[in-house]
């Protein structure tokens, strides 16, 4: 594997845990995060940021 080359690192077992690992891809280029969107019928426009009414309850 790439990482177990560059950065000796065994992507099939967890260091500190000793169990499994899995690789978490993540998508930053925001036409690409549109195509996805697109393709999958997700909206694809910044959803607007609004003040909670109630604040926080516990």
């Amino acid at each position: 594997m790439l990482d177990r080359r560059v950065r000796d690192l065994d992507a099939q077992h967890c260091p500190a845990y000793g169990g499994s690992m899995r690789m978490v891809p993540a998508i930053v280029d925001r036409p690409a995060v549109v195509t996805v969107l697109v393709c999958v019928g997700l909206p694809t426009e910044l959803l607007r940021r609004t003040r909670s009414r109630d604040g926080c309850r516990a």
